[in-house]
């Protein structure tokens, strides 16, 4: 099945539109991943119960 031109750059331009969404939501997930990691161990690092001297 042949697209028409007019077809062909529509259907083109949508998948680049895509592809730049998905890109996006890739980076931003990372980001976000990262940002949790680094507030994660930040927090855990505060959060650590000191070791007891009671044995």
């Amino acid at each position: 099945m042949a697209l028409s031109p007019e077809h062909l750059d529509k259907v083109t331009t949508e998948l680049l539109a895509v592809s730049r969404s998905a890109t996006s939501k890739r980076e931003e997930a990372a980001n976000l991943a990262r940002i949790w990691n680094k507030s994660s161990a930040s927090y855990q690092a505060k959060h650590r119960a000191a070791p007891s001297g009671a044995a």
